[in-house]
């Protein structure tokens, strides 16, 4: 299927729910209008402006995803996978990091994102169905049950690469849904 906008932009379905980016200009016309999507379940949760122009997106994907000259990984076992794509200034693609754990079969869904300081961000979120992840060599662990969820919190430098990472355990199921540098 497919969804048409202002002037006749035609954004095209890939798979069972796609994502996308449209970026307006100041009166409220249409610049470009961009979908992420594969076969799977593909959702933007949140987007945030850098300082420089630029910005960053993050949410969830669930097929082999493409986005521009970058390709991210098919969740394994039918789950999902976070994302996180910066766009340069001029809308480009800076980079893709797929939030996968070291390829962990389960589900992985970011939810928050905010950006620090230090140039890089933090992403949030939570994991099912795997007993650990991998970020760079830092572990996260599901507290207990595999069939309910942790929450999970991963710091990210400005070169795209984890600096620190932490589960939010409870009883049943926690996902973290907001991010604040403080």
């Amino acid at each position: 299927s497919s969804i048409t906008l202002d002037d006749n932009i035609i954004l095209n379905n890939n798979g069972y729910i796609d994502a996308f980016l449209i970026k307006y200009d100041a009166n409220g016309n249409i610049k470009w209008a961009k979908t992420i999507g594969g076969d799977g379940n593909d959702q933007i949760s949140n987007i945030i402006l850098c300082n420089d122009g630029s910005y960053i997106v993050s949410g969830v994907y669930g097929s082999n995803l493409t986005i521009g000259s970058y390709t991210l990984p098919a969740p394994l076992g039918g789950f999902t996978y976070g994302m996180v794509i910066k766009y340069n200034k001029d809308d480009e693609e800076e980079w893709v990091n797929s939030i996968n754990g070291n390829r962990s079969r389960g589900s992985i869904s970011i939810n928050a994102l905010t950006l620090t300081t230090d140039g890089g961000y933090v992403v949030g979120g939570y994991f099912s169905h795997t007993t650990q992840l991998n970020f760079d060599g830092y572990i996260v662990k599901l507290s207990g049950r595999t069939d309910t969820g942790d929450g999970l919190i991963v710091k990210y430098n400005k070169q795209n690469n984890a600096e620190w990472a932490c589960g939010v355990e409870g009883y049943y199921n926690e996902s973290v849904k907001s991010l604040v540098e403080t």
